[in-house]
């Protein structure tokens, strides 16, 4: 498993992304914004938005930063005020900070919004039931998520389905039966590594594409 990742107290579970998603019909592949910076920009590129709310587990600062100049490598330690001051800019087309993915997933299919950040597994989803959606990989963010039980539980059936877990986590093959309908990549390096081969799993072969990234703080990249 990816050092990056790796912790005593929890079970590293999937990777996936926090991307640009679009609608392909109001912005044709090619036509789209190509960068956050560009998605701020709401003149040339008119149309509501979404953002991510605190409620879905992290406000989206570091877009915001990008979209202010501020390099990928200098993103760490997040400028906060900066951040927040560089939202007040796109504000006014943010239809609706979402709390959840399927909240994200409906608004761009019920085209409610046009442009957000998303997770890329929730876009994917809608998509292939014939949503006009698409991604823009540039400047997604690769995340991780973990399984994990409670500090100091005695409780025996919560420790074994952590146990349990381990073998979905390093086990691409036990993973897709965890997880048959997600566009994701299991924890494991060497897996997460190849998403285009025999490891993967079936739908995340069919997607073909797992954002090439730097490292910017444990576990949270920008890619390319």
């Amino acid at each position: 498993m990816d050092p990056a990742i790796r912790r005593d107290d929890m079970v590293g579970d999937i990777w996936f992304s926090s991307v640009l998603g679009y609608n392909n019909q109001t912005f044709p592949t090619g036509k789209q914004p190509k960068s956050w910076a560009e998605f701020w920009d709401i003149k040339k590129f008119a149309g509501p938005r979404m953002l991510a709310d605190l409620a879905s587990g992290a406000v989206d600062l570091e877009f915001a930063l990008l979209a202010d100049g501020v390099p990928k490598d200098k993103l760490y330690p997040i400028d906060v005020n900066r951040a927040f001051k560089a939202m007040d800019r796109v504000r006014p087309s943010i239809r609706k900070f979402w709390d959840t993915g399927a909240l994200s997933a409906q608004m761009l299919a019920d085209k409610e919004v046009v442009l957000g950040s998303i997770w890329n597994g929730r876009l994917q989803s809608v998509a292939e039931k014939g949503a006009p959606l698409a991604i823009e990989w540039n400047e997604a963010m690769l995340q991780s998520q973990y399984w994990a039980r409670h500090e100091g539980s005695q409780e025996p059936g919560e420790r074994a389905a952590v146990h349990r877990l381990r073998m979905p986590a390093g086990d691409p093959g036990g993973r897709c039966k965890a997880h048959p309908v997600w566009a994701d990549q299991p924890a494991r390096r060497s897996r997460a590594s190849r998403p285009t081969s025999r490891h993967a799993c079936p739908r995340a072969r069919r997607t073909g594409r797992r954002p090439s990234s730097r490292t910017a703080s444990g576990g949270r990249t920008i890619g390319p």
